[in-house]
């Protein structure tokens, strides 16, 4: 059995880690899978290659652009297709391989419209728009699709009910082994001050659905009141968002501190310096920085939107992250309670230990080999 992975639109973030790691920890024998060919244009050394996966430059990707990926979709991949059994498309498009396919959807802010709303008009906002259709057709065309949450599932196929008689998986990405534990003592607010601070930490891209100025204007009512904590954001941004917290990272340079984007290999350090975890965002599939934190072993406040609560349960406390108070209140009463983050903290390190890559790589083949075996 031959399967190919179109990766033509896979260059970084989450979607890359997935790829990854499907392909490290993938169990190909037990599965009778005889050959992975991966088309890409990222550099051979980005992409996992054994006995069993072969990695195929694409020179035409590689210049990155619209117009190239659209002449190598329909010119290119249906003759390369020819040489394999079925196409993966992790990156959730198919076009134009109908019928032959598996589709994957990674990104809700494809579908979910109040939150693509968020954006102005302009590039970025036409663009989501011009997507759902693309991806909406491939996944109504293809064999089968992998959901990485229940909710993106119940959500895609409630909006598109004709979906529904698409078979489907509900697959949950996994967590690398480096975020680990560093079972911190929770100590008493008092044990800070503005000297030795209690750190809270957000690992997120600024963007117009992550609401790092919220976060911002809900722990200055905490500095007011005396609390000395600090704050560490991480992560790339979005250039219009970002101006939504420019002026803000001057007013309060005193404890806030904005990282940039890290590269993924170094981020662990930030989860281990921390003391407490937020979350703000409106719009996930799978929020694998939320595992990340769980797998960390920190205290969570989360927002209780979209999937979160699916994937942390009843292992982090919750506010609605488009209000100041909610995140003030929850946050402040998380810091107070001591004995209420050693135990959110350890069942958040515990559920952490369901979300494997060894699982969610083995489960994915598996789905996509069962259509060669009817």
């Amino acid at each position: 059995m031959i399967i190919g992975i179109d990766a033509s639109n896979i260059k970084s973030g989450g979607g890359l880690t997935h790829l990854i790691n499907v392909l490290s920890f993938g169990d190909f024998k037990s599965l009778e899978i005889n050959k992975i060919i991966i088309w890409s244009g990222l550099p051979s050394n980005k992409i996992v290659s054994t006995n069993t996966v072969f990695y195929s430059f694409q020179k035409l990707l590689s210049n990155g652009g619209v117009i190239n990926t659209l002449f190598w979709r329909l010119f290119i991949l249906p003759k390369l297709s020819q040489n394999v059994d079925i196409v993966f498309s992790p990156g959730g498009i198919t076009f134009p391989l109908y019928k032959r396919c598996i589709s994957m959807s990674q990104n809700m802010l494809v579908f979910e419209s109040k939150e693509r709303n968020r954006f102005p008009f302009g590039k970025t906002y036409l663009r989501y728009h011009l997507l759902e259709f693309i991806q909406y057709l491939s996944l109504f065309t293809s064999l089968g699709n992998i959901y990485i949450s229940n909710y993106a599932h119940d959500y895609i196929k409630n909006k598109h009910p004709t979906l529904k008689k698409i078979p489907s998986a509900i697959i949950y990405h996994g967590v690398s082994s480096k975020f680990t534990p560093t079972y911190k003592n929770q100590l008493n607010i008092n044990n800070y001050n503005h000297t030795t601070r209690y750190k809270i930490l957000y690992v997120s891209t600024i963007n117009y659905y992550k609401h790092q100025w919220v976060l911002i204007d809900a722990l200055k009512k905490l500095i007011n009141e005396g609390f000395p904590i600090e704050l560490n954001l991480v992560g790339g941004a979005h250039p219009h968002a970002f101006v939504k917290i420019e002026e803000k990272l001057k007013e309060e340079r005193d404890w806030v501190t904005y990282h940039g984007e890290v590269a993924h290999d170094k981020i662990n350090q930030f989860y281990s310096d921390a003391d407490l975890f937020v979350f703000l965002s409106t719009c996930e599939n799978m929020p694998n920085i939320l595992i990340e934190a769980m797998a960390s072993g920190l205290p969570i406040c989360s927002s209780s939107f979209g999937p979160m609560p699916e994937i942390l349960g009843d292992a982090g406390v919750y506010f609605n992250p488009t209000d100041i108070n909610s995140v003030y209140t929850t946050i402040k009463n998380t810091i107070l309670d001591p004995e209420n983050r050693a135990h959110i903290s350890n069942l958040a390190l515990k559920r952490a230990l369901q979300f494997t890559w060894q699982e969610s790589s083995f489960e994915t083949f598996k789905f996509i080999t069962s259509f060669m075996k009817h």
